[in-house]
């Protein structure tokens, strides 16, 4: 049986990336890490994962770029950031950036299991979700109403339809 969600990590530490994976591979999902920005940029070309877990401060690109991009290339993928560096003006700038949540470090295996919960349980994966916002990226509330995760894809839900 196929993973039921597939979750993006990008951190440059590698304890990071070891331990979210050791963690997120005993449930049903499928872990997928990149080491930098960049390296998590063409990982989300590759596959549409349902959820990304991106680090704030990183060689190169920085999470906030990351953000960015994801932002205006796939406007409804689901971003958390993560940090080691959490203050309340970084998790403020994430969040106007574009960020589902922010979820500081150090973080335990059942703070990093809660937070996905909470997210599957907002977004629905698998399911449909009711996007509020009224500005995001140019599309506006009725464009994003009710969509659905259809093998890492989101599609206008059939009901919306």
């Amino acid at each position: 049986m196929p993973p039921e969600s597939r979750i993006l990590v990008i951190d440059d530490e590698e304890v990071v990336l070891d331990s979210c994976t050791a963690v997120l591979a005993s449930g049903d999902c499928e872990v997928l890490t990149a080491g930098n920005g960049t390296a998590g940029l063409a990982r989300l070309e590759e596959t549409t994962p349902d959820l990304v877990f991106v680090d704030l401060k990183m060689p190169g690109l920085s999470g906030l770029e990351v953000l960015e991009q994801i932002r205006a290339k796939f406007p409804l993928m689901v971003v958390i950031v993560i940090t080691g560096y959490a203050t309340v003006s970084s998790a403020v700038e994430a969040m106007k950036k574009g960020a589902f949540d922010f979820l500081p470090k150090p973080f335990t295996p059942e703070e990093l299991r809660d937070e996905i919960e909470r997210t599957e349980d907002f977004i629905g994966i698998g399911g449909t979700f009711t996007f509020s916002e009224t500005d995001h990226n140019g599309l506006s509330e009725s464009d994003l109403t009710l969509y659905r995760v259809e093998g890492g894809e989101w599609t206008l839900a059939e009901e919306a339809r």
